[in-house]
């Protein structure tokens, strides 16, 4: 356990450099110890490598490099470490680490499962040693469960995913499955019978008409037991007087060897042709009887001594005594010889079967026994008389009074039962069916109509089912993307794991407190897989536009609804059982309606970055030609606008792209649709637009984000604006070799654009080099400050950005991720500006509770989401942030309350809260819903675009806004739109605090504009402050 002891140097192994809780220090290994001592060699903590039960470290490729260990304390408290590697050789120092470890935990798991008597008293115990090892495994369980791994395909699969990556372990795999286990060990305990194949040896001939023979032990030891004969010649010539390889030359050259065969054989050889002679002799006058000497042998069996001759011909002549008809019979006897043997062979097995019983299953014939027939139930009826009550009918009045009783006497039920005897099936027509029954005054009882009747239900049910049929062969017939296929069954795979170990757990919780952790652990797998699941059926529906037919998205649904079902029954059952209502988000439980929005990672992973679309990187792994080791990248033929660096890659897309591809295809071969724009941006705005319509026709939906992209920032000429499309060879475009995305045709158009393009080209680096930052993040967060300066009190904020991060405290980044940390920071900073002018110091300090609401909220704003805390960081007196979005492109409503968001570790223990609720309607819709509507502090429009072609969407809101006179912030682009949305909102009457201004915590992300050459704008680059009527 952890000690104060001091490392000997003497028994070093390893030091390096690393943090532990922020704090510098030196991390050591020695004599399987792991130490670390602060800056001045205070030893801080040593704990044995056998007592760290996980140890976990970062991948490769991350930096800085981390260990995390978990080991007990004394009173078997879990306390977790983690530490940060700064050497230069971080990653070889963990490796060993790692290999010390594994070793350790390899020698103290197979201690405690070979040992079964304490440690010695002279040690001092440990957790670690007096852990229950799981038990021993015989070498023959092993066996059993490598072959049932071997045999089946899923079986290796979900053991591979299951014990290979941890969630469960060997013996709960196992467990789970004592039955296969049984069934394994049935099978090897079986012995395998004497083949019925009659033994022969193998020929090849050889270059040179050689003919080579090929023998092994197991064809020997078959000719062995087929034949006597030759057993015992061999046990008699080899090797005393001949060798083994001779013996079988000259078997197979022997007439022993081809009396089966058509050939005539002539070779004479003294030792099979003795071999031949007594086969030949067995066969005419039957086996050698044995001598039984003292082995009792019931004479009620033994009937072979009054055996009959040819008491198997029977009364027809034998064929053996006929001249000329005898040439087939020696070998139709060698079969049934062999036959016979094969039989013999068979040892029946005593059932503990008695004597008697064994002597009458010999001497019985069945045939000669009546059949015994099969029990009865007999229908016990109290009172015989009801039974025929059935065949009677009531005839009721309007009234609902009985008018009418129609008695069915006994005689008609005697006629019934004798037509019925007589009656025979035919329903081809139904008029030939004259079985009925007429009672009193004619009344019809029953008759044959009521057969054509069921006849026609009958079938039109069997219609029906073979219509449904049909309808799902022909579903099934269209075949999912592979990738899509291959998730779909790992999920059904793994979950259906997940739910058998938890509900084993469920069921053994109240007699073993062993299952409780396991449940809970169970359900954390269950919780993550029905996550995965989610994803998966929202990847389904949004690719449905791409896949080979629309029944896509609705066939994941129908293969996926049944696990979902159960995992989302066990995830309830588990929930309602600790008491939980639902998690905060980033642990977020399943109902959150956050988890039917695309995540941030899912999106960019999605997305096709700009040297994708410019063909400089492949369009399925992002690779460059000189990143994957090949000297150019390989183009589509057909669409001839994606790039790939293998034939797999271009494999691995195809499902996405072939559709697409297809439609590029067809209209690439209509002239009329490339008419050439000769340096006319305009008309390559319009021809651009033009073929968007156009494939969306094609493919009979919209585009997708990806697919329009492809089209407005495809590669083209900067001059005269030809495309790759248009060019025989795409070599033709020529690009800048410095940033590698702009490109022109020829020599001379880039010494026409050069001029402008160098005054741009680091603008479009730092374009690329934040586009791959952000997709290597993955939605992470490049970077958020925890703690506050509680010294220098908001407002004012700082002038700008590099002021800022030394106000906070921030790291050295470098310039582009500095540019990524301003896009995630920009939204909290600029409400925090417009705060600044609508609100005075004072009256900031006094509130604990601050409301925000984001009006138009679309994706930016949930994935901008984490970014927020910085609000209550700055104001560090605000106790509850409340977020409420407004938008029709957000998921499902959430309530007024809204869902708890986490906090960093500080807000926590301040009690500091932020929630965020989602409202998918228009903002003057939910400003008249009394039951949601909170009054807010300040309103937020970011990149509101309010000019463009949806201003009438806007009007309303806006009007509502300024009716409610509340603080507005909106932001937009660039300038020329913030001069434009600011003359819209005088129109509609806003009164403007402070219009079309930039903004000083503007994103320093560039961005590009598609229609315009070489323009950029930035996120939130302008803002406009108003608030209430002019009026």
């Amino acid at each position: 356990m952890a000690s104060q002891t001091p490392p000997q140097q003497s028994q070093l192994k390893l030091q390096t450099p690393a943090k532990l809780d922020d704090q510098r220090g030196t991390l050591g290994l020695i004599n399987k110890k792991l130490y670390w001592k602060d800056e001045n060699k205070k030893p801080i903590l040593s704990v044995s490598l056998y007592d760290i039960p996980k140890l976990f470290v970062s991948k490769p490729d991350k930096f800085p490099q981390k260990l995390k260990i978990s080991y007990p304390d004394k009173k078997s408290q879990e306390i977790t470490k983690i530490f940060e590697l700064t050497a230069k050789d971080a990653k070889t120092d963990l490796e060993k680490i790692k290999k010390v470890w594994v070793a350790a935990q390899t020698k103290n798991t197979s201690n405690a499962s070979t040992s079964s008597a304490p440690s010695p008293a002279s040690g001092a115990s440990t957790p670690g040693r007096t852990r229950k090892a799981p038990p021993p495994i015989s070498i023959e369980a092993i066996e059993q469960r490598k072959k049932l791994l071997e045999g089946n395909e899923e079986l290796r699969f979900l053991h591979k995913e299951m014990v290979f990556n941890g969630p469960i372990s060997e013996e709960d795999f196992w467990e789970q499955r004592q039955h296969l286990l049984r069934d394994q060990k049935a099978k090897d305990e079986q012995k395998k019978g004497r083949s019925s194949k009659i033994p022969d040896l193998q020929t090849t001939t050889e270059e040179g008409g050689e003919v080579k023979i090929t023998i092994n032990s197991s064809i020997i030891n078959s000719i062995f037991e087929q034949y006597p004969s030759v057993h015992k010649a061999y046990m008699e010539k080899v090797p005393a007087m001949i060798s083994e390889s001779e013996f079988w030359t000259r078997y197979y050259s022997s007439k022993f060897f081809h009396r089966n065969r058509s050939g005539k054989n002539q070779n004479k050889d003294d030792i099979f042709d003795a071999c031949y002679q007594e086969d030949e002799e067995e066969l005419i006058n039957g086996p050698k009887r044995l001598k039984t000497g003292n082995i009792f042998v019931p004479m009620l069996i033994d009937l072979s001594l009054t055996e009959e001759d040819h008491i198997e011909t029977g009364n027809l002549p034998d064929v053996t005594m006929r001249p000329g008809q005898a040439k087939n019979v020696p070998i139709l006897r060698r079969f049934n010889r062999h036959g016979e043997r094969v039989l013999k062979s068979i040892k029946m097995s005593n059932s503990g079967k008695s004597i008697i019983d064994e002597y009458k299953s010999e001497i019985l014939i069945e045939e000669l026994y009546q059949p015994k027939m099969g029990e009865k139930i007999l229908l016990d009826i109290k009172d015989q008389t009801k039974y025929f009550q059935s065949y009677e009918k009531t005839i009721q009045n309007p009234n609902g009074a009985e008018s009418n009783r129609v008695e069915v006497s006994a005689n008609a039920v005697k006629a019934l039962s004798n037509k019925m005897i007589s009656w025979k099936p035919d329903l081809r027509n139904h008029r030939k069916f004259d079985l009925y029954i007429v009672g009193p005054e004619g009344v019809i009882i029953w008759s044959a109509q009521n057969a054509s009747q069921v006849t026609a239900i009958l079938n039109g049910k069997i219609k029906a089912k073979n219509e449904e049929s049909a309808r799902a062969t022909e579903i099934r017939s269209q075949k999912l993307p592979l990738d899509l296929e291959t998730e779909i069954k790992r999920i059904n795979s793994t979950g259906k794991e997940f739910l058998r170990h938890y509900w084993s757990a469920t069921v053994g919780e109240k007699t073993n407190p062993i299952n409780t952790g396991k449940r809970e652990k169970m359900y954390q797998q269950i919780q993550n897989t029905f996550e995965k699941l989610q994803a998966l059926m929202r990847r389904a529906t949004e690719d449905d536009e791409e896949a080979p037919s629309s029944e896509s998205a609705s066939q994941v649904e129908n293969m996926l609804i049944s696990i979902q079902i159960a995992l989302q029954h066990a995830i309830n059952d588990y929930e309602k059982s600790q008491g939980m209502e639902g998690g905060p988000i980033g642990g977020v439980g399943v109902s959150d309606p956050f988890t039917r929005m695309s995540t941030k990672a899912e999106e960019l992973h999605k997305r096709k970055s700009k040297l994708q679309i410019a063909g400089i990187s492949c369009t399925n792994c992002r690779k460059t030609s000189k990143e994957a080791g090949v000297a150019i990248l390989l183009r589509c033929t057909r669409c001839r606008m994606s790039y790939y660096c293998s034939k797999n890659c271009q494999k691995a897309d195809f499902p996405s792209h072939k559709l697409f591809c297809q439609a590029l295809y067809e209209l690439s071969a209509k002239e009329e649709a490339w008419k050439p724009c000769d340096g006319n941006e305009a008309e390559w705005n319009k021809r651009v637009i033009e073929h968007i319509h156009l494939l969306d026709e094609a493919l009979d939906r919209p585009l997708t984000d990806y697919e329009k992209n492809s089209l407005l920032y495809q590669p083209k000429c900067q001059v005269c604006l030809i495309s790759p499309v248009e060019l025989k060879s795409p070599q033709k475009l020529i690009p800048c070799l410095s940033c590698m995305i702009i490109s022109c045709c020829s020599e001379e158009h880039w010494k026409i654009h050069r001029p402008k393009h160098q005054k741009l080209c680091e603008t479009y680096k730092d374009m690329i080099e934040c586009e791959n930052i952000i997709y290597e993040l993955a939605g992470e967060t490049a970077w958020a400050q925890e703690e506050w300066d509680e010294s220098r009190m908001f407002p004012p904020l700082p002038k700008d950005w590099q002021m800022y991060f030394e106000w906070r405290h921030a790291p050295i980044f470098s310039e582009s991720l500095l540019r990524v940390v301003t896009n995630s920071l920009s939204p909290p900073l600029t409400i925090l500006a417009a705060i600044e002018r609508f609100y005075t110091r004072d009256e900031l300090h006094a509130l604990d509770e601050l409301v925000i609401h984001l009006v138009g909220a679309m994706q930016y704003e949930i994935m901008s989401l984490s970014s927020f805390e910085e609000v209550m960081h700055v104001l560090p007196n605000i106790k509850v942030l409340r977020l409420i979005l407004v938008g029709f492109e957000l998921p499902s409503k959430t309530t007024a309350a809204g869902i708890s968001m986490k906090c960093c570790p500080r807000c926590e223990k301040e009690n500091r809260k932020r929630t965020c609720a989602l409202f998918p309607t228009s903002y003057y819709e939910y400003a008249e819903s009394p039951g949601d509507y909170v009054k807010p502090h300040i309103v937020v429009g970011f990149n509101t675009g309010l000019h463009e072609e949806d201003t009438e969407h806007w009007e309303p809101t806006v009007k509502c806004l300024l009716d409610k006179d509340v603080p507005c912030v909106f932001t937009s682009y660039s300038k020329g739109e913030a001069a434009q949305d600011l003359q819209v909102l005088k129109d509609w009457g806003a009164k403007i605090i402070s219009g079309n201004k930039e903004n000083r915590w503007k994103s320093i992300v560039p961005l590009i504009e598609p229609q315009v050459l070489d323009k950029f704008f930035y996120n939130n680059y302008y803002r406009t402050l108003f608030r209430g009527n002019v009026s």
